[in-house]
């Protein structure tokens, strides 16, 4: 798990699959595009690759693979190139690492931060204490929540 000195309750469990032995008692999950780990980046649903987790991260959870784009997530584990599983969901809690589609028609792009939701508004929060990145605030309509971050996937080589 990662654990943040200053956010005690934010905890991705990374996912660590053998890659010699990835492919028992998995399931198969497809990587379906990039997302933004900083400014949103405009993304097109694309398969990337198959990647194999364990049953328990995905097995009936409406689970998919996203690789992230750049490092404003590195705090928590998630750093460029990173794959997550995101648990996807038109339920959003407030304080979570998620997913989310910005603009007018939910066209402008995707990004990965700690959304908080404030009077209406969406705050979306970078976790890179070295870089300092601003929050953004998006207008409620400026949004679409795509799913909650429950995983960082890792293959191990040895």
């Amino acid at each position: 798990m990662c654990d943040l000195p200053f956010s005690k309750d934010i905890k991705i469990p990374i996912i660590r699959v053998n890659i010699y032995e990835r492919s028992k008692d998995g399931v198969i999950l497809p990587v379906v595009s990039y997302s933004a780990a900083g400014s949103p980046l405009s993304t097109q649903e694309r398969f990337e690759e198959n990647i194999v987790v364990p049953k328990r991260y995905a097995k009936g959870k409406n689970v998919i693979a996203v690789k992230i784009r750049g490092d404003s997530m590195k705090d928590i584990g998630i750093d460029d190139e990173s794959v997550v599983l995101v648990k996807t969901s038109s339920n959003f809690k407030s304080g979570i690492i998620g997913i989310v589609t910005l603009g007018d028609q939910y066209d402008f792009g995707t990004t990965c931060k700690k959304i908080v939701y404030e009077k209406g508004n969406y705050r979306l929060i970078s976790l890179n204490s070295e870089k300092n990145y601003d929050d953004f605030f998006v207008k409620e309509g400026q949004l679409r929540y795509v799913g909650e971050v429950v995983g960082i996937y890792e293959v191990e080589t040895d």
